[in-house]
C-alpha cells in the first residue's frame, strides 16, 4: 500500500513526523501556545481554538469540523477558521434569505389575522355604539324622579339626550348609511 507522509518521512509502513507535525500522515500542525514541550512531544497549553494532547484538534464554535480535520464547516451566519465570527452583512443575508422564502407562507397567514382583527374590532364598535344608545335610557332613575349623578345635563337637548348621543348617532350613521331604493 502507497502512501505519502505530508510532513515527515515514510519508514516501515508508517510515518516518522517532523517536530511541529502530528497524525497518520503527518497531516496536523502542533498548535502549542509555547516552544516548550514535554518529554513525549506533547503540549502544555493550546492556542486558542485548538485542544487535544499535541492541540492538533480543530474546535469548531457554530459548525463542524471539515472532513479533511484541518478547517471548519460553518454554520450560516457563522465564518472565521473558529465558525465563532458573526459579520453584520451575513447576518443580513442569512434572515433576509429566511424571510424570502417564509414570504408567500407570511402573507397567506396574515391576511386571515388581519381580516379577523378588523372584524372584532368592527364588532366591538358596533357593540359600543348599542350600549351608548341605550344608556340614557337606562340612567334615569323612576322610582325617584331624579337623575342618575353619572348623567350629563340634558336640560338643552330637546329629546333628553344631551350632545354625546348625538355624536353616537352620527357615528352610526357614518357605519350604517340609509339604503335608498332605487
Amino acid at each position: 500500500m502507497l502512501f505519502r507522509c505530508m510532513n515527515g518521512e515514510r519508514s516501515g509502513g508508517h510515518c516518522v513526523c517532523n517536530e511541529d507535525y502530528v497524525g497518520v500522515h503527518c497531516e496536523k500542525k502542533k498548535m502549542c501556545d509555547s516552544y516548550s514541550r514535554s518529554s513525549k512531544g506533547t503540549c502544555f497549553g493550546c492556542m486558542p481554538g485548538y485542544e487535544g494532547e499535541y492541540c492538533e484538534n480543530i474546535v469548531c464554535g457554530h459548525g463542524k469540523v471539515h472532513e479533511n480535520g484541518l478547517s471548519c464547516s460553518c454554520d450560516l451566519p457563522y465564518s472565521g477558521p473558529f465558525c465563532d465570527y458573526l459579520a453584520e452583512g451575513d447576518v443580513y443575508r442569512f434572515y433576509n434569505n429566511r424571510h424570502y422564502k417564509m414570504g408567500p407562507l407570511g402573507v397567506l397567514l396574515i391576511i386571515p389575522m388581519c381580516a379577523i382583527y378588523y372584524g372584532c374590532e368592527w364588532m366591538a364598535r358596533k357593540k359600543e355604539l348599542n350600549l351608548c344608545l341605550q344608556q340614557p335610557h337606562q340612567n334615569n332613575n323612576s322610582e325617584t324622579g331624579r337623575s342618575d349623578a353619572r348623567r350629563p345635563n340634558t336640560s338643552h337637548s330637546a329629546q333628553g339626550y344631551g350632545e354625546e348621543a348625538t355624536r353616537y348617532r352620527r357615528l352610526i350613521f357614518d357605519l350604517y348609511p340609509p339604503q335608498l331604493s332605487p
